[in-house]
């Protein structure tokens, strides 16, 4: 069996992701209503979503890191931000495709 098919095996951790999706989702939904004019500078990535990325993105011991090392990972994290969230659509924009 691989890693994959135990992972979907395991309805605990399956549970689990589901749950964190939900509420990633549902805090990038609230940032929808965001409206680009020319700049990024009224732009706040969803918390959530950005502490999430963060640490999925570059780990848990990140918040040690400084310098020009740091300014990287946030302007990745920014990046993955913007994009998710200028992506994410309703549930009824995915019904109409």
């Amino acid at each position: 069996m691989d890693l994959r098919s135990a992972m979907l095996d395991d309805g605990e951790t399956i549970g689990y992701l589901k749950k964190m999706a939900n509420s990633l989702r549902d805090e990038m939904m609230q940032h929808q209503n965001w409206v680009f004019d020319g700049n990024f500078k009224n732009f706040e990535n969803p918390p959530l979503l950005q502490f999430f990325l963060t640490h999925l993105l570059f780990g848990r011991h990140v918040h040690k890191v400084s310098g020009m090392r740091n300014d990287e990972i946030d302007k990745t994290v920014h990046a993955a931000c913007q994009f998710l969230t200028q992506n994410t659509r309703s549930e009824a924009s995915v019904k109409e495709e």
